[in-house]
């Protein structure tokens, strides 16, 4: 399924051994966050864990702030998240999992704390939903933290091919003063 394109999932629901409730399929939902330095631009493969919650995984694409290179990243990354199996695992297994995944883009970018890494990378989250396409530019919060909202402009609506989501993602870049 290319960027653009629709893929129905079932809400149908089975009960697991373990009594739980697992979902046949996974919600039609993709996500990823492409986070922006001045020579480079670094986004993290995508993992499903047993809870349809995503978090980022290596290997990491890093590539040119440059609209082909970056377009062409995002469309790699956003098709192997859609294609991705489940991570299984045990609750402990998956907090462990999330606490690796915390630091998957500070390693690629060789930096060794959030905050340094904050100030170097703006982060964009961009997500895939039904027919919609959703942008959201990062901000810092007071503590310097990434913080997102609709307010910061960026893209929601009907869902657009890679190279626009990454000439959204680098005009907006550009647009700012630090960029």
């Amino acid at each position: 399924v290319g960027v653009g394109q629709r893929r129905r999932y079932s809400d149908t629901c089975q009960s697991s051994s373990s009594g739980g409730t697992v979902l046949e399929k996974p919600e039609p939902f993709v996500g990823l966050n492409v986070y922006v330095g001045r020579e480079k631009a670094l986004i993290p493969h995508r993992r499903r864990n047993i809870y349809y919650s995503h978090f980022a995984a290596e290997p990491v694409k890093i590539v040119t702030v440059e609209l082909e290179p970056l377009a062409v990243a995002i469309d790699q990354v956003r098709l192997a998240v859609d294609a991705e199996p489940l991570t299984p695992g045990t609750d402990e297994d998956n907090t462990r999992l999330l606490d690796i995944a915390k630091n998957v883009p500070l390693k690629a970018a060789g930096i060794r704390t959030w905050k340094a890494f904050a100030n170097a990378y703006v982060c964009y989250m961009v997500s895939w939903k039904d027919d919609e396409v959703f942008i959201r530019p990062s901000r810092l919060d007071r503590a310097g933290r990434y913080e997102f909202h609709r307010d910061f402009g960026g893209y929601r609506g009907p869902a657009i091919p890679a190279t626009e989501i990454a000439r959204i993602i680098i005009e907006d870049y550009k647009g700012r003063s630090d960029g």
